[in-house]
């Protein structure tokens, strides 16, 4: 019944459709029997807006609102709103404030418990949103919001507030008073999170916690409380320090300019904290000085994190990539800025579930680098970005046995990539950015197989 149309790059589905034959005869059935109300102008389709044979409890949008019907069949029980609004990115969706104000009416109180705005440029949101009492998921994500109403924090049973690509930079610690959150998602908010008391909740059931981002101000007061999260299962922290060492000014392009990084104590516990969290599955780490560059990351040993599968680190690592133990059960690797000086590829060969890595912009500065023997059992997909020194590569048998997609990107120095590679079966995808072009030639005259090479200048 429902087909997967995209799959990210370690395999796991990230965009589906249902069939269009199926669609076709379950949409119409849906609207009739008021699963949802599917709301478009009268010119699409002049049925959409007939009274429903029950009161409607979900709402799909793809025009706009203002003109959706105001009689109590299509409003006293709506639990679930969704808008797909594709207007230009110039006028604020200020019908939207009017709807919910309909929705949550004169008495100050609304059933719904799903409000999806993803992708709506600026709704408006009315000041009494703290009155949908029974709110369970708050999307926002790329609405391009500046603020939040204030009555946000009478949202006490809110399980999910997400404002990713957003332009909110602060959430005041009242959130905290919301009993049932679980997820999280911020755009580097600078959140301010209270030491334990009676007014707040404790944090310990919180899962996901991402897009937090943490100076040494802000760590000075939330170590504690971040020791209490102790079940979260997705967290994607940046911190910022006051220099840099040997950084650069984006995830693609180096630089060498070297200065000396200080680091608190409260930084430090934060590291202790994140390697205590046995049920993190998912884990973002970057480190940036004020000039949003990235700077040096200190992080402790992963070993303890025995269900992680996806790690990212932006950031100088100042020692071997074996120093950090990475944990058997990891999937997708990145590493970005690490400045590496010996090869991790003996290291990262061993991971025996490891099936993407990412090694982007200056996270390796050595010369030469080697995968052993039956290495990389499981890797799909490799990516080497911006491997600025990168000269030699060499690939024993029987590595990499899986592989079907390696993406070169401003390697410049890379003499050739391994026969070993290119003969390998599942081996179809190629894709080679800024390169040179005697290099693009050499590997097209040895690949002993049909290879998708792509070539992007």
């Amino acid at each position: 019944m429902v087909e997967i149309t995209k799959r990210r790059s370690d395999g796991t589905p990230k965009r589906c459709r249902m069939i269009g034959v199926l669609y076709d005869i379950f949409m119409p059935k849906g609207v009739e029997i008021g699963l949802f109300h599917l709301h478009q102008t009268s010119d699409e389709n002049p049925n959409t807006t007939a009274e429903p044979r029950f009161g409607v409890r979900r709402v799909v949008e793809y025009t706009n609102i203002k003109d959706y019907p105001s009689t109590k069949p299509f409003n006293q029980n709506l639990r679930s709103y969704i808008s797909f609004n594709g207007r230009k990115k110039d006028t604020p969706a200020e019908e939207i404030g009017t709807f919910l104000e309909r929705i949550i009416g004169v008495r100050g109180f609304g059933l719904l418990r799903v409000l999806d705005l993803e992708g709506v440029y600026r709704p408006q949101l009315p000041e009494n949103l703290g009155s949908l009492y029974h709110l369970r998921y708050l999307g926002l994500r790329w609405t391009f919001l500046d603020t939040l109403p204030s009555s946000l924090a009478d949202l006490l049973y809110l399980e999910t507030l997400d404002i990713k690509h957003t332009h909110i930079t602060a959430l005041p610690s009242s959130i905290w008073n919301m009993m049932h959150l679980r997820h999280l998602c911020l755009n580097g908010v600078r959140l301010d999170i209270p030491v334990q008391s009676t007014r707040h909740r404790d944090p310990s059931q919180l899962q996901t916690l991402w897009g937090l981002f943490v100076d040494e101000k802000i760590a000075r007061k939330i170590g504690v409380t971040l020791s209490r999260m102790t079940n979260l299962r997705k967290l994607d922290l940046t911190r910022q320090t006051s220099s840099t060492v040997k950084t650069t000014t984006n995830e693609t392009a180096t630089t060498t300019t070297t200065t000396t990084t200080c680091h608190s104590s409260s930084y430090k516990e934060i590291g202790l904290w994140i390697s205590s969290l046995s049920s993190l599955r998912s884990l973002r780490l970057r480190s940036k000085d004020k000039m949003g560059r990235p700077s040096e990351l200190i992080v402790k040993p992963f070993s303890s994190l025995v269900n992680l599968s996806q790690l990212y680190l932006l950031g100088s690592l100042h020692k071997s990539i074996d120093w950090y133990q990475m944990p058997p059960a990891l999937e997708v690797l990145t590493l970005s800025v690490s400045q590496l000086e010996k090869d991790p590829m003996p290291t990262l060969s061993q991971l025996p579930r490891l099936i993407v890595l990412r090694l982007l912009a200056a996270s390796y500065v050595g010369e030469e680098m080697c995968c052993p023997e039956n290495g990389f059992p499981k890797l799909q997909v490799l990516k080497l970005w911006n491997l600025e020194r990168l000269k030699i590569w060499t690939a024993h048998g029987g590595t990499m046995p899986n592989l079907h997609t390696l993406d070169i990107r401003c390697c410049r120095e890379l003499e050739e990539i391994p026969v070993t590679l290119l003969q390998i079966s599942s081996f179809d995808n190629l894709i080679l950015t800024n390169m040179p072009k005697q290099f693009v030639s050499s590997t097209r005259k040895k690949k002993k197989k049909q290879t998708k090479i792509v070539e992007n200048e």
